[in-house]
């Protein structure tokens, strides 16, 4: 019994060996990626990334990297953050692929999960104890976007486990507004609102002055200079491969450009435009504005037309009155200019009433066209008028 209980410590001693020989952090090998901060590069301990995703990547323990290794003691998964890029960037980087078993291991294929990313190997053959790079390439597009791609080392021997390459990029341009475009939405006629962008910069120079280059006459732009701390993107960076200048992971400078609708020059219907803010050092951005000046009352349809109908018939048609909003509308008056035309109203709800008109053919056929009259007592809103007309006389029997 004794012998057995010594022989199995033995054993877990050995297994507990093996993990301590399963962490990564030789010297010989590339250090993924373990930021907080979202920053290229690795911590000295070498611990490969569990997951990469669009937040930031977490640090793991000791415990959680080492369950991470597959049985050759290489990383199962290796992650890289390129950082912030300019549209249009192509970056790349080699992840290293070790060989800790006792076999040569051969590169069958590098599966990627899009067009966008290209793979190259240094080497298809990786003899025990010695190490490949597989290179990434990454065309990063020209969108504003954060990009999060994977791809997987296959190799043909069946015991050589399969590695997870993970890699991210955010697309900015130098100067990068929090929204590409702004729409006020419905507004009343001299309704006034307004909205705050933040600028980011992400360019290499401080910016000193902004200013606005073009604008719409029926809108205007209010800059607000960065008030904060000043940021050192040198510390909100990490090197890239070969001791390279850091790029940055968060902008240098945020400023602010409040734009404003006034409604000045701008007529009922829908208008569009855009604002062209300029930085001293040569960095834009444009920013698209959209908005809808809702007219103070609509009639829909425009106009109402009777007929045909038989002498002593008669015949009803319906229009909507559409108020704008916060008009305190709670009676509207119609009134038809023919005697035997007649208009009831009904409230839908608060912007929206239904007109009833209903016409008495009369017996003599005479049924001239006319307007009805439509007013909104104890309120701003201006008169509007309905028009209507009739089938001439000859078309009713």
């Amino acid at each position: 019994m004794i012998s057995f209980i010594g022989t199995l410590a033995i054993a877990c001693g050995a297994v507990c060996a093996l993990l301590g020989l399963g962490a990564v952090g030789g010297d010989d090998r590339a250090t993924p990626s373990q930021r907080n901060d979202g920053g290229v590069g690795g911590d000295s301990d070498g611990t490969p990334a569990n997951s990469l995703g669009a937040s930031s990547i977490a640090k793991r323990s000791d415990e959680t990297a080492a369950a991470n290794l597959n049985s050759g003691g290489q990383p199962s998964e290796w992650s890289h953050d390129f950082g912030v890029v300019p549209p249009g960037a192509v970056v790349s980087w080699g992840f290293p692929v070790r060989n800790s078993s006792d076999f040569t291991w051969t590169i069958d294929k590098v599966d990627v999960l899009c067009r966008c990313t290209v793979a190259g190997v240094s080497c298809p053959e990786i003899a025990p104890g010695a190490k490949e790079t597989v290179s990434i390439e990454l065309d990063c597009g020209e969108e504003v976007a954060d990009i999060v791609k994977s791809a997987v080392v296959q190799f043909e021997e069946a015991g050589a486990p399969p590695v997870r390459l993970l890699f991210k990029a955010s697309v900015r341009p130098a100067m990068t507004p929090s929204v590409r475009e702004v729409s006020f939405g419905g507004l009343a006629p001299g309704d006034t609102v307004e909205q705050a962008i933040a600028l980011e910069n992400y360019s290499g120079a401080e910016w000193r002055d902004l200013s606005v280059e073009r604008c719409p006459p029926w809108a205007d732009v209010a800059i607000v200079p960065y008030r904060g701390p000043k940021r050192d993107p040198a510390n909100s960076s990490a090197a890239t491969a070969g001791g390279d200048a850091p790029v940055p992971t968060v902008p240098r400078q945020t400023w602010q450009a409040v734009v404003r609708f006034t409604g000045k020059d701008a007529g009922e219907g829908y208008h569009h435009g855009s604002v062209v803010l300029r930085a001293d050092t040569g960095d834009r951005c444009e920013v698209y504005l959209a908005v809808h000046i809702e007219a103070r009352v609509r009639v829909i349809p425009e106009k109402l037309v009777f007929g045909p109908a038989r002498r002593g018939e008669s015949c009803v048609r319906v229009a909507r009155v559409i108020v704008q909003k916060r008009a305190g509308v709670t009676e509207i008056k119609a009134r038809g200019a023919a005697n035997c035309l007649s208009v009831a109203t009904r409230r839908v709800n608060e912007q929206v009433w239904e007109l009833k008109a209903s016409l008495l053919v009369p017996g003599d056929g005479k049924l001239p066209d006319g307007e009805i009259a439509i007013s909104f007592p104890a309120t701003q809103l201006p008169d509007v008028t309905l028009p209507y007309s009739f089938f001439n006389a000859s078309t009713i029997r």
